[in-house]
């Protein structure tokens, strides 16, 4: 990543950061697991990388793990609103959101509502103690 920064800016360095950066913030998640900062510190900024280089195929990994970053933080709230940033993904190809799999934004809703569920109940339980 240092290497990256000493290139000019350009749209070539611009996907090289980005090809970079999508795949070691997966690499942080096999090595500290997804609540590990360094997967935020590299996903994030691929997400404004894609964006700007209308990289489609690369928003479904990065919103995916900035998901998972926030959600396993126990930030359960903020994992909704990436759940709701998630839906308005679309492919260049179809007229729909990319659905239809475990990382579509109705699954990702339904499993941040369950684990922001399972919080509360936690919470109740340990105020009642």
């Amino acid at each position: 990543m240092e290497i990256i920064g000493t290139l000019p800016q350009s749209s070539e360095r611009d996907e090289k950061e980005l090809d970079l950066r999508t795949p070691l913030g997966m690499a942080w998640v096999a090595l500290r697991g997804w609540a590990a900062p360094e997967v935020w510190t590299n996903l994030h900024p691929a997400l404004g990388l894609a964006k700007s280089l209308n990289r489609h195929d690369a928003l479904l990994t990065i919103y995916h793990g900035l998901w998972n970053s926030v959600l396993f933080q126990g930030r359960i709230a903020e994992s909704l609103d990436w759940v709701n940033d998630r839906c308005e993904i679309r492919s260049p190809n179809t007229t729909g959101h990319h659905c239809g799999d475990e990382r579509s934004p109705e699954f990702l809703d339904t499993l941040s509502r369950f684990h922001d569920e399972r919080y509360a109940a936690r919470e109740k339980v340990i105020l009642a103690r």
